[in-house]
């Protein structure tokens, strides 16, 4: 959760912690680095963003975990995982 994403050379918003870290590893940030964004909008709710879209603002009591779309972005660690050529 952050209130303060950063946006990625390529588009989308990522934690401001995440992007430190990819910058940290000299890396580009992307949106598979934090795929699923949860920013804070009132003291109840929050704005949930998965990889650059908006899916919904939640309400603390109404939010609801697991969520079956949310299964569609585990591809993102394939996507930020290192070939195995290059260990």
């Amino acid at each position: 959760m952050s209130n303060n994403a950063a946006v990625c050379p390529a588009g989308g918003e990522i934690g401001r912690a995440q992007a430190a870290q990819a910058e940290a590893c000299g890396l580009e940030p992307t949106v598979d680095m934090n795929p699923v964004l949860l920013k804070p909008e009132s003291e109840t709710g929050c704005q949930v963003v998965i990889r650059a879209d908006t899916l919904s603002d939640d309400g603390a009591r109404t939010s609801r975990l697991p969520r079956p779309g949310l299964a569609r972005d585990v591809g993102s660690y394939e996507r930020c995982r290192p070939s195995s050529k290059s260990w």
